[in-house]
């Protein structure tokens, strides 16, 4: 899969990706150290540095963490995944298929339309987060089209970067009401004016409770309630797929 062009916002992320990858304005907390910390030793071929960085990824505190019964038994596959992404077996997650997985899982969960993703969405995202994880999330995101002589951002992720991707960006769903929209009023708004420049702060955020917010939990506690070990089973599959994790 290609990489994407840059168009203007692609450029001020470009400038963002690149000030992210240089130096970091706010010191990052714990535990985004410990995946940069495991991230700068990665080597594909030694496995206990690949398990030391899934480790640190299934860690990180999000909202709605991956249960600790079900990280056992798939952590092994996605170290396996991750290592043959940066060996280059495999073409990596696109953003694409990212939302795929995510908003498969909310039409079988029967979560409200709010609940489901976009592209853009987790563009959003990886920029926001990569000030704390320039160089886990900023690997292999700048790329040079020799071409065109310009620089691309790719859509393709490791699978780790797209598991914490993907659970950051359910984090947001659960508690910011800025992505607490469906899709379709998440494009209206991009083609919307920009507004007057101003002070702005971090996008990523696991603070506060919305009615929306509480609407996701009542309908998660529901579908938990109702699945059975087999539908379980079979979307933890279906997901991990998606991730190359076979």
């Amino acid at each position: 899969m290609q990489p994407k062009r840059v168009g203007i916002l692609g450029v001020s992320l470009i400038s963002l990706a690149a000030f992210a990858q240089c130096q970091s304005m706010i010191e990052p907390p714990p535990q985004n150290k410990k995946i940069e910390q495991s991230f700068t030793v990665l080597d594909a071929w030694d496995s206990k540095t690949v398990d030391d960085l899934t480790d640190a990824v299934f860690a990180y505190p999000h909202m709605r963490a991956i249960p600790d019964f079900v990280a056992k038994l798939v952590k092994p596959k996605v170290s396996s995944a991750e290592a043959d992404y940066w060996k280059q077996k495999t073409a990596g997650v696109s953003e694409k298929d990212l939302v795929t997985v995510l908003n498969t899982a909310a039409d079988q969960l029967h979560f409200p339309e709010f609940a489901k993703v976009t592209e853009t969405q987790v563009r959003v995202v990886r920029f926001s987060m990569m000030t704390l994880n320039p160089h886990f999330l900023g690997a292999k995101m700048l790329q040079f089209d020799s071409t065109t002589a310009q620089l691309q951002i790719s859509n393709l992720m490791s699978p780790l970067q797209a598991i914490f991707i993907g659970q950051t960006l359910i984090d947001q769903k659960f508690m910011a009401e800025k992505f607490q929209v469906t899709p379709t009023e998440w494009e209206a708004k991009l083609r919307e004016p920009a507004p007057a420049p101003r002070q702005t702060k971090r996008v990523y955020s696991l603070r506060g409770t919305s009615e929306k917010g509480r609407q996701l939990q009542v309908a998660l506690n529901d579908a938990l309630r109702k699945m059975s070990d087999a539908d379980g089973i079979a979307l933890l599959r279906q997901m991990l797929e998606a991730f190359g994790a076979k």
